[in-house]
């Protein structure tokens, strides 16, 4: 019996679809396996401005991947305060550097292009309950070998205090999370070290599903 031409368009559109789901299937690294609700997130309202950098070692990353998105694990609920949750004016930068740890305190400014980074998301963020998720401007090719560092800086200007930020975050042992916040000007003064680091999501491109490591410094 000869298979009609409906049959075999069907079966075309299927192998299709099949296919390029396995192209642009996409994988969740989950850093840090700890929730411990912490008072200094990426981002916190309890400032006008702020700022985050965070390292996370090529242990914890693992090989070469090409970072489409990340994502914050929030644990603050905005039920009736939903204005607070658009923050506008925000900055994701990223760079990868060989040490793996922070040797100063200071803060650096990341449009130098001295300091080595990449600007991959400005615009305004819509947090929610659990995983916050950030799509870059397009994917940071991470090399496999160097330590990853996400800086975040808040430029909105105003603050919450009403909102108690909070997101999900694993204790570290070494220098890897430092952050400032200021009222009525973006703070370019040295940070201080927060060992409680932020838990971080990294999608990309690729089989291997969802994966979790606890913090390199706890291994």
């Amino acid at each position: 019996m000869k298979t009609s031409l409906f049959t075999k368009l069907i079966l075309s559109m299927t192998f299709v679809m099949l296919f390029s789901g396995s192209i642009f299937a996409q994988s969740m690294l989950i850093i840090g396996d700890e929730t411990i609700q912490t008072n200094y997130p990426p981002n916190t309202q309890v400032f006008d401005y702020g700022w985050a950098t965070m390292m996370y070692s090529s242990a914890e990353v693992g090989d070469a991947i090409s970072i489409s998105k990340i994502a914050f694990d929030q644990t603050t609920d905005y039920a009736g305060y939903w204005e607070y949750a658009v923050l506008e004016n925000q900055k994701v930068y990223i760079k990868q550097v060989p040490e793996s740890a922070f040797s100063t305190l200071a803060y650096e400014d990341p449009d130098n292009s001295a300091n080595g980074y990449t600007l991959v998301f400005d615009g305004t963020v819509q947090y929610n309950l659990s995983w916050t998720e950030i799509i870059l401007n397009s994917n940071f090719d991470y090399d496999g070998t160097s330590s990853l560092i996400i800086h975040w800086e808040n430029h909105r200007g105003t603050s919450a205090p009403i909102i108690n930020v909070k997101f999900n975050a694993s204790t570290v042992t070494s220098t890897v999370f430092k952050t400032l916040g200021g009222d009525g000007a973006f703070p370019t003064s040295f940070g201080t070290y927060v060992m409680e680091r932020p838990n971080i999501a990294l999608y990309y491109e690729g089989g291997g599903g969802k994966h979790t490591c606890k913090p390199d410094s706890r291994q």
